[in-house]
């Protein structure tokens, strides 16, 4: 379980923009921490459209990277989508005023700070229980 500690909002990232996820429960192996809570997972924006006129909402697509243990990363999956809210008085407001209403804009899209999120490891990863040592798996 991962938890947003910054806000990624449509209005202030790009595409290729990098945030970071804090690991917010602790993983163990056999009663052995080998995951802390607040240990870094990086993620990146594949896509981002901010809210337009009309009422219609942004849109935030992004991909989790990658977990950080001290000098080691370890790939892991995760897709983080969401879409802002839109705006359904535009249409009334289109209606009744005429082209004002077509300047009304709609919700950027946001992972909102304290949001959860869920990822895997990526790839096979041995953790030596009795020293925490991370190292890759035989192929």
């Amino acid at each position: 379980e991962l938890m947003a500690t910054k806000e990624v909002n449509t209005a202030d990232v790009k595409p290729g923009t990098i945030f970071k996820l804090r690991v917010n429960r602790p993983v163990s192996i056999d009663g052995v921490v080998v995951i802390p809570i607040g240990a870094w997972v990086f993620g990146e924006v594949l896509a981002a459209r901010g809210s337009r006129g009309l009422g219609r909402s942004g849109t935030l697509k992004a991909k989790l990277n990658y977990l950080e243990l001290g000098e080691t990363k370890i790939a892991v999956t995760g897709d983080v989508s969401t879409k802002g809210a839109a705006v359904t008085s535009t249409v009334i407001l289109v209606a009744l005023a005429g082209w004002p209403g077509f300047f009304n804009r709609g919700n950027d899209a946001k992972i909102k700070a304290g949001d959860m999120v869920s990822a895997l490891i990526g790839e096979d990863v041995a953790f030596d229980v009795s020293g925490s040592v991370v190292t890759r798996a035989a192929p």
